[in-house]
């Protein structure tokens, strides 16, 4: 089974949260203990990605919405002027040249975090790719509350003894 599969399963489980049985519960959290541990790779990727993302991917973002204020035509009030061309906002550039030379240079400044962030991703894929060995516990009819409808049903289908 591919790690992406168990992703979906656990996000199935999830869904039952709000269920009210007992038994159904219990076996769902055997499935997610069992399934912790060989997602555990794939979380330590995601908070480096998450970690990328708050803090120097921010500061990046800041500094290249400062660089859209400052080269911005500003309207009467001395804010700038954005334009809606097919649904997309943009600034409205007084020269769009030093504009983009601005931006380049500030590119340039964050290239290794983009590059990071790229190999981080690039990692993130090959571990949901990753076929692992797991066997996960299925659960019987008799522990299903009689209540669950189709959609519930198929929300755990992986996990039922059929």
């Amino acid at each position: 089974m591919k790690r992406r599969q168990l992703v979906m399963i656990v996000q199935q489980i999830r869904n039952l949260r709000d269920v009210k049985n007992t038994k159904l519960s219990y076996n769902l959290l055997k499935n997610l203990n069992l399934i912790g541990p060989v997602m555990q790779p794939v979380e330590v990727v995601q908070a480096k990605i998450e970690q990328l993302n708050n803090k120097e991917l921010q500061e990046y973002d800041t500094r290249r919405v400062d660089l859209c204020h400052e080269h911005a035509k500003l309207d009467d009030d001395g804010k700038p002027i954005i334009i809606k061309k097919d649904g997309v906002e943009r600034f409205d550039m007084e020269d769009k040249e030093a504009f983009n030379e601005a931006i380049e240079k500030l590119r340039e400044e964050y290239s290794e975090v983009f590059l990071k962030k790229e190999e981080l991703q690039s990692q993130l894929i090959e571990l949901l790719n990753e076929d692992v060995e797991i066997k996960l516990h299925k659960v019987s009819a008799d522990c299903l509350p009689k209540d669950l409808n189709l959609e519930e049903l198929e929300r755990i289908k992986d996990l039922l003894e059929l």
